[in-house]
């Protein structure tokens, strides 16, 4: 009888095990990053704690931070929270070129001189609003009480430039043709 007890409590734990390992490589399969497995991307900083300061959120400046590339290039930037209710939620999309550094605050503008910005998907679902401006950098703004949210910053070094695209879909559909390597930095937020 105890033999049985103590088979059945190991099964129960390898099911218990495998189902929390399946789970864990479902939730970050939903951040781009992940699916392509590339090389990793050394030498980028981002200039953020991984608790996000207000300023970098909808409860403060919301204004993006600067990020530092290892060389002069081409780089692509996203921002995901895989915790949004509704499903992985994107905030941020630019490419730059010829560039190493996104300065800190950069104008809620689809292009610039070295660079463009993708709508977001603030702008998708119609929550423009204050300082949301549905294009370029629009920081964290989780649910009040929906505890910690994590923000995916992925810097990808990309092989060519694309033409301005505006569309979130046809960034990462580049990305995903056109990546070289990526960094991540996760970061952290909750209201």
């Amino acid at each position: 009888m105890k033999k049985l007890l103590l088979l059945i409590a190991v099964i129960a734990a390898i099911a218990i095990l495998a189902y929390l390992g399946l789970y864990r490589k479902e939730e970050t399969a939903r951040v781009l990053a992940y699916e392509l497995n590339l090389p990793e991307l050394k030498g980028v900083s981002i200039y953020a704690s991984e608790e996000l300061d207000k300023k970098y959120t909808c409860d403060g400046e919301n204004v993006n931070p600067a990020i530092y590339m290892p060389e002069r290039g081409i780089y692509a930037v996203i921002v995901e929270d895989p915790d949004a209710p509704g499903g992985t939620w994107f905030h941020w999309g630019i490419v730059v070129w010829n560039a190493d550094v996104i300065p800190e605050g950069l104008p809620k503008a689809l292009q610039g001189d070295y660079y463009f910005q993708t709508y977001n998907d603030f702008y998708y679902h119609g929550y423009i609003v204050g300082q949301i401006k549905g294009v370029g950098y629009d920081g964290p703004c989780p649910p009040p009480g929906h505890g910690y949210h994590r923000y995916y910053f992925q810097v990808f070094k990309l092989k060519s430039k694309p033409p301005p695209v505006k569309d979130k879909d046809e960034l990462i559909n580049f990305i995903r043709k056109n990546a070289e390597a990526v960094y991540i930095f996760i970061a952290k937020y909750k209201r």
